[in-house]
């Protein structure tokens, strides 16, 4: 009985061990990301998402600069930018309550 309670002692040790190793990893890899602007639930960098945004905004103001003649193409555009630009902020936030909860976990198990 004893050994095996100095077994299970060890084997804690360790896993507690592995634990921060793992954590810490976590920690690093979550830092890499912040540091390049990667959104890590989409894989791609936030530069890039706002570059999107940009030439999307720019494409309704050159459309909406050529007339009355594309003026629902123009509303439509503009519909679709008011979208994305609410998904993307949907999103954002959704990646920061996951940064915050993953920051909390290692926390809570440091």
């Amino acid at each position: 009985m004893q050994d095996r309670v100095s077994e299970l002692e060890r084997e804690n040790s360790q896993l507690q061990t592995e634990n921060r190793d793992i954590r810490k990893q976590l920690d690093s890899c979550l830092l890499l990301l912040a540091a390049g602007n990667i959104d890590p639930v989409l894989g791609q960098t936030i530069a890039e998402a706002e570059e999107q945004n940009e030439e999307l905004q720019n494409n309704v103001m050159a459309a909406a600069a050529e007339g009355d003649a594309k003026k629902q193409p123009t509303c439509n555009a503009i519909r679709s930018s008011t979208l994305w630009k609410e998904q993307f902020s949907s999103d954002l936030e959704e990646m920061k309550k996951a940064m915050e909860y993953v920051e909390a976990l290692l926390l809570d198990e440091m």
